[in-house]
């Protein structure tokens, strides 16, 4: 029998897999491979154009890169009156739309949107190709969420005017693409809910096992990290409110406390963070277990944004303790006190931080707890399976 042929797009490279969407792209492609041939095309800043963008593990029968180029602001709010969202409006999308038209000639089976965006500019290229369309953040869900914390000063009125706005764009393409893509893929039962109707699906994001760890005895100096990619903007603002508001009150208990801030972009958008006390801040990373064996817990002060947090289930994999805000938690099943420790003030933030520090035997319960909850439900298997019979439902009609 033949192996159906399926469309891949990408938003982002696979490796290095240091932050949630890349582990999800890697986790997706393993699941598509298993069911049909893949062509894969991902739209980059900076990834090498000579360089394969999926991980080694994962057969394709064609890769490209295109190199992803913004317009300027006046072109893409002039693109806005299109009724799109201005992170769609910004992208000029004619190298990857005129790569996806050299490629119809391969003529798929099936077509794997790595993101909303992809779905709205690219539709119209692939004909009547059954389309399965990856919606890892419900992004209604993460500006209501932003509504809540955005600044209320001049500037932070026109963002919430701005978001207000993109928000009735997103619900129409939400709209469309119930209405043309054979599925919607969100990565939880809750984001089912959120966005409604009878093609969403929830593949939920997970985390290859690392083998189950003791956890070590706590630092003399507590540390606390954020794992995270710091160019998306509700991972910068965690961080300024973890270093700027949570970190003194943790140090006025704790006085030789440090927040680590780890990942992609770090270097980039957080140096001015650099000179509070306390604060180490890391770029890109190898690998992450390095890291985790200096954390006294791993920390999610998420405030707005969308999806579920890989970050939280990295750390459940790797048996370590969590504490992370209720958004940041959401869609995920934590339970507060039993797997996880939720708090959202940040006088509450802290407070939960200098437990973990302070209580070796709540320490090791959350650890064992998390990892518990991790293979029960966040080992890649679960996920596999899911798009494995989504893909099959749609394939045979």
């Amino acid at each position: 029998m033949t192996r159906p042929r399926i469309l891949v797009t990408l938003t982002d490279r696979t490796e290095p897999a240091d932050n949630g969407k890349r582990l999800r792209a890697a986790a997706n492609l393993r699941a598509l491979a298993r069911v049909g041939d893949l062509d894969v095309v991902l739209l980059h800043f900076d990834q090498p154009l000579d360089v394969r963008p999926v991980p080694p593990d994962v057969p394709t029968d064609h890769w490209s890169v295109v190199r992803k180029q913004r317009h300027s602001l006046p072109e893409a709010a002039f693109r806005m009156l299109r009724l799109l969202p201005l992170q769609i409006a910004a992208v000029d999308w004619m190298p990857l739309r005129a790569e996806i038209i050299k490629l119809t000639q391969r003529h798929w089976d099936l077509v794997w949107f790595g993101s909303l965006d992809h779905f709205a500019v690219l539709r119209d290229l692939i004909g009547d190709v059954p389309v399965v369309v990856d919606y890892d953040d419900v992004e209604p869900a993460k500006t209501d969420a932003f509504l809540e914390v955005a600044p209320r000063d001049p500037a932070g009125r026109g963002m919430r005017v701005k978001a207000r706005v993109e928000r009735v764009f997103w619900r129409r393409l939400e709209r469309l693409a119930q209405e043309r893509a054979a599925a919607v893929v969100v990565c939880s039962d809750l984001d089912v809910r959120r966005l409604g109707g009878r093609r969403a699906v929830a593949v939920p994001n997970t985390y290859p096992d690392p083998g189950a760890a003791v956890p070590l005895e706590a630092p003399a100096d507590p540390e606390f990290l954020l794992i995270a990619n710091f160019g998306y903007k509700p991972n910068i603002d965690a961080a300024r409110f973890v270093t700027q508001d949570v970190l003194p009150v943790i140090r006025r208990a704790l006085p030789n406390a440090v927040v680590h801030l780890a990942g992609h972009e770090a270097g980039r958008y957080l140096t001015d963070l650099s000179c509070i006390a306390g604060v180490k801040i890391t770029g890109t990373f190898p690998a992450v277990r390095p890291l985790l064996d200096e954390a006294t817990a791993v920390i999610v002060p998420v405030r707005y944004g969308g999806g579920t947090r890989l970050k939280i289930i990295e750390a459940w994999a790797h048996s370590m303790p969590v504490v992370s805000t209720s958004l940041g938690a959401e869609g995920l099943g934590a339970r507060n006190g039993g797997d996880i420790l939720l708090a959202d003030g940040a006088d509450e933030f802290a407070a939960a931080c200098i437990r973990i520090a302070c209580e070796s035997e709540l320490r090791a319960r959350l650890a064992a707890a998390g990892r518990q909850h991790y293979e029960a439900d966040y080992q890649p298997v679960a996920a596999e399976q899911t798009i494995i019979d989504l893909l099959t439902t749609v394939l045979l009609g």
